[in-house]
């Protein structure tokens, strides 16, 4: 994955003479992000070292795009491209993927309990629609969709959670101006 990342990466470098950083952000958006988008909830939840190449050449992407020299932070030039970097990436895909799952669309081969169907009593988190998460004792477990994904779900706002359908929301949109403004 990372070989045709870098294969990409030059034609985004030959390109930059000829077009603006807008028409580029496009060219990244049908050549990059595709690799970095597809499967990533099965192997975007690892640790960080199996994944450094793929951030360095996702962080290289951006410095081409917006002339960020290479000693320069990155962070607040993906903000004004609007690109998610690799981890919300994962994290979008895997909200996405439950959402899905709650509104009928996806049928997973594991359970998802809420909280307030755990008990009948009333609590704080019971009254939210968190999911619980079960304990585990390895880390290939902890990395894996059901136990990752239902982090990310309890901590992606409510709102977002609770909407009727893809068509009256922009996910992707909103989830980037979200993540931009570190409310998530």
């Amino acid at each position: 994955m990372s070989s045709k990342i870098s294969k990409n990466l030059n034609i985004i470098t030959r390109l930059k003479r000829y077009l603006r950083s807008n028409s580029l952000v496009s060219v990244y958006y049908s050549l990059i992000y595709p690799y970095l988008h597809y499967s990533c909830l099965l192997w975007g939840n690892n640790y960080d070292t199996p994944l450094t190449k793929v951030v360095k050449l996702q962080n290289k992407a951006a410095r081409i795009i917006n002339d960020v020299p290479f000693m320069k932070p990155i962070t607040p030039h993906y903000v004004a491209l609007r690109l998610l970097k690799l981890p919300d990436i994962v994290e979008l895909s895997t909200c996405l993927f439950f959402y899905e799952y709650f509104n009928g669309d996806k049928i997973p081969s594991f359970s998802l309990t809420l909280r307030s169907e755990q008990h009948t009593y009333h609590t704080r988190s019971a009254l939210s629609d968190h999911l619980v998460i079960e304990s585990f004792r390895t880390n290939v477990r902890k990395f894996s969709a059901s136990i990752s994904g239902k982090y990310f779900w309890n901590k992606f706002p409510s709102c977002i959670r609770q909407k009727p359908s893809k068509n009256n929301l922009n996910v992707h949109s909103q989830a980037i101006m979200l993540l931009s403004t570190n409310i998530i």
